[in-house]
Parts: structure tokens; sequence; C-alpha cells
């Protein structure tokens, strides 16, 4: 029984281990050794590691939100170790957003149940996850009120 679950456990995590280098390079830059990184980049993280004002950005940042300091690496002294780190974002971002969808659709379907059609759930997801905030004010002030013969 253990063993089927180690092998399970294996199996599920295996791209982990494909990408163990580049999520402790994502994790933190300057706690990696460069010769564990691809040829591609080591040069430009060789750069940033010996960097005083990235560095201390970095230490700043890390606990708040490292994608911020990612998005403080010029692009034009970074482009390799830049795109990386972008690719390495992305793949945790696609996933909390599956996540995010999935847990408020389970929710949807839970409360109203049989009402729902295809396209209401649809819609209703669209509104729950997204970021928009529809300007109430100026909707009342435009409309035409219709008045009853």
């Amino acid at each position: 029984m253990l063993n089927k679950l180690q092998t399970d456990i294996s199996s599920r995590f295996s791209d982990v281990k494909l990408h163990e280098k580049s999520l402790r390079l994502f994790e933190n830059p300057f706690n990696i050794d460069e010769i564990d990184v691809d040829t591609s980049f080591q040069l430009e993280l060789i750069e940033l590691k010996t960097n005083s004002f990235y560095y201390d950005e970095f230490q700043t940042m890390k606990k708040n939100d490292i994608l911020k300091f990612y998005s403080t690496l010029s692009h034009e002294d970074f482009p390799a170790l830049k795109d990386i780190m972008m690719k390495m974002a992305t793949v945790f971002g696609s996933t909390y957003i599956c996540e995010q969808i999935f847990s408020r659709m389970k929710q949807t379907k839970s409360v109203h149940r049989s009402r729902l059609t295809d396209e209401h759930l649809h819609s209703i997801l669209r509104i729950q996850t997204t970021k928009f905030q529809p300007d109430f004010s100026l909707l009342v002030k435009e409309t035409k009120v219709q008045i009853s013969h």
C-alpha cells in the first residue's frame, strides 16, 4: 500500500524534479550557484548577484511580493533571466486562477443547483473572477427613465 502511494506521488511530482533548478532560481536567485543554471543566462545571474541595489530590493520584496522584484529587473540588462522568471511566474498564476474559478464554480453550483444553465454559469463565473469595477454612479446617470403610460 505504501509503495503504491510512493509510486503515485513520484509520478505526479516528476515534473517538479525536472524543473527543480528553475524553481530554486525563482525562489531566490541570490542563493543559487551559477554553475547550476543554464549557460544562456549565467552571466546575467552573476551580474544580478553582484549588484547591491538588486540584492537590497530582493531582500525587501521577497516577503511581500517576489513578482514585484522581478518586474523591477531591466529587460535590457537581464533579458534571458527575466524571461525565465516570468515563465515560472505564469505557471503559478495560471494554477491559482484555475483553482479560484473551480472553487467558485463549485460554490455557485451547490447553491443554485438545477436552476443554472451552462450560459448562466459561464456569466456568473466571469463576473466573479473579473477585476473590473463598474462605475455605478455613471451608469445610473446615463440611464434614461422609462415612464409607463
